[in-house]
């Protein structure tokens, strides 16, 4: 029997009836913002990570590890690495040595060449301390003063992209630091003043001014509170295939550029409490107890690898040895992104004094990443001496103990190349 009620209680049931239903549909709503924020993959959850570490094999993100000893000859020995700069791309393997010239091996550690042409004359570089590959054409960018040199692989030269002729670049400011993409080139701001509100430039090939590059007014308003102003402040650029990720001094937002140079958000850090704009600080010291981006970051397909400032933050600090020998707390902690799961980590020390990922392939030395290669190559180096040290005071694999039989403490570097795991 269907029950009548008085049409004041009517309206009332009715009422409820409605709010009932606005209600839920504000829950929903308000689960699925929820669930976006969570499911957002751009989200590195970098204070979430703070205590959690723990040591990672290899294996968890790598499908094979390879060392190549690197031919030696009067003509290819390396000597020293300029601040360990290599690069691979197309299985073409690139060393800046520090008496600023170029060598260059094939895949398998033979060598091909030497690219040596510092000067100031034509197709001359005035300094080497930087270089791109274009990974289709293997072509190889050098940047000078207010120009950019364009060579092949086997040190022919192409042609220089000048600078553009602007009243809003200021050359003596641009640093060594920058990247290909397309027929476009950014090149970041080194030296960061109290006013600065550009970070990077893009010109064309026909080197004409495609783009100007500007912090977000929160980090022009940060720095300008700074007391003194560091290399922390400049910002990082990393290259990811045809993108450039864009980091803003201790800014949270990285930034995308593609190759139609459209602008995105590529990432959002999250530093929580250990966030350094919201503490009125007006000095960035190398042990503040703060988090964000500090040196070399690196991405592949599946991961984006970080070496972030941590200071005094995690329980198990970086423990390394200085030029004496003698240990020192290292303020920075090596960590990794997983883009497929939105995962952040920091990794612990494998191995007293190393950094990086544990070789469970071959029980080699540690691994972190030097260079990441378009097609998701991590490659490292090391010497020979280190080398055949490592397999004579620990337990590896038999085939690295035969390679190092094979080898002298004065043959030239031992390449580390591992296959990341892909999409």
């Amino acid at each position: 029997m269907k029950i009548k009620y008085p049409q004041v209680i009517t309206k009332i049931i009715d009422i409820m009836k409605r709010a009932i239903f606005f209600f839920a549909i504000l829950l929903t709503s308000c689960g699925t913002k929820n669930l976006k924020e969570v499911n957002d993959l751009r989200y590195i959850d970098v204070a979430g990570g703070v205590g959690k570490s723990r040591t990672f094999n290899l294996s968890e993100i790598a499908d094979s590890i390879e060392y190549i000893p690197l031919e030696t000859t009067s003509e290819s020995l390396i000597g020293k690495i300029f601040t360990n700069l290599i690069y691979l791309e197309n299985n073409v393997l690139y060393i800046i040595l520090q008496e600023e010239s170029l060598k260059i091996f094939n895949k398998k550690g033979e060598y091909i060449n030497t690219l040596r042409k510092k000067g100031r004359g034509p197709g001359e570089y005035e300094f080497l301390a930087n270089i791109d590959i274009d990974y289709n054409s293997g072509n190889i960018y050098i940047k000078g003063h207010r120009k950019i040199i364009e060579y092949k692989n086997n040190s022919e030269y192409i042609r220089t992209i000048y600078f553009p002729e602007n009243k809003e670049i200021d050359c003596s400011r641009l640093s060594s630091d920058f990247k290909s993409i397309g027929n476009h080139f950014l090149i970041n701001y080194y030296i960061i003043k109290k006013n600065s509100i550009h970070s990077a430039i893009v010109i064309d090939s026909n080197s004409r001014l495609k783009k100007i590059i500007e912090y977000p007014l929160e980090e022009q308003m940060f720095i300008k509170k700074l007391s003194r102003i560091t290399d922390i402040n400049r910002p990082k650029i990393i290259k990811y295939k045809n993108n450039i990720r864009i980091i803003n001094g201790v800014n949270k937002y990285v930034l995308n550029i593609a190759e139609d140079l459209s602008i995105d958000t590529a990432y959002i850090f999250n530093f929580g409490k250990y966030d350094v704009k919201t503490k009125s600080i007006t000095n960035l010291l190398p042990d503040a107890p703060y988090l964000w981006q500090r040196l070399g970051a690196f991405e592949s397909d599946n991961y984006l690898f970080l070496m972030m400032h941590v200071g005094p933050i995690l329980k198990k600090p970086t423990i390394l040895l200085d030029a004496h020998g003698k240990e020192f707390n290292y303020n920075h902690a090596c960590s990794f992104f997983n883009k497929k799961t939105g995962e952040f980590s920091f990794i612990d020390q494998p191995m007293p004094y190393k950094l990086g990922f544990k070789d469970d392939f071959e029980g080699g030395p540690p691994v972190w990443p030097l260079y990441i290669s378009a097609d998701n190559y991590m490659i490292s180096i090391m010497t020979a001496f280190n080398f055949i040290s490592f397999t004579q005071e620990n337990s590896v694999s038999d085939k690295l103990k035969a390679m190092a039989g094979k080898l002298k403490e004065t043959d030239n570097h031992i390449l580390v190349k591992v296959k990341l795991k892909s999409l």
